[in-house]
C-alpha cells in the first residue's frame, strides 16, 4: 500500500531493500526502492495515476529512469516514465523497449 505505486499486499523478505510489510502502508522511499528493482526479483509493484508527480519531485537521473523504462510491463509505463526525461539516450532506450512489448503482443495475438 503507497499512495504512488499499487503493491500488492504481503509480507516480502527483498534482497537491497529488507523486511517489507505490503499489509501496512509503506514508506515513499521504500516504495520508491522496490520500484526500482526488476521486476524478477519484486513483481508486485505497479505505477497508478500519482506515480508520475511523485517521480517528478525525485530528480532521479537519466540512468536511473533508462533502468526504469527497461523494467516496464506495459507499455504505458513506459510511456509514462518517458515524460521523466528529454535524454535521446533515454528516447532510444524507450523507443527498443516500446517495440519489444509490440512485438510481443503481436507475437502472442498471432498464436492465438
Amino acid at each position: 500500500m503507497s499512495d504512488f505505486f499499487h503493491i500488492k499486499p504481503g509480507i516480502y523478505d527483498v534482497p537491497k531493500v529488507g523486511k517489507v510489510d505490503a499489509l501496512q502502508p509503506v514508506s515513499d522511499e521504500t516504495a520508491l526502492k522496490l520500484y526500482k528493482l526488476r521486476r524478477g526479483i519484486f513483481p508486485w509493484i505497479t505505477p497508478n495515476e500519482n506515480t508520475l508527480a511523485f517521480l517528478k519531485k525525485q530528480k532521479l537521473k537519466a540512468e536511473d529512469i533508462a533502468l526504469m523504462i527497461q523494467n516496464a510491463q506495459t507499455e504505458t509505463e513506459v510511456e509514462l516514465l518517458l515524460e521523466l526525461s528529454k535524454n535521446k539516450t533515454v528516447k532510444r532506450i524507450a523507443e527498443v523497449k516500446l517495440n519489444s512489448l509490440q512485438n510481443a503482443t503481436n507475437k502472442t495475438n498471432a498464436e492465438n
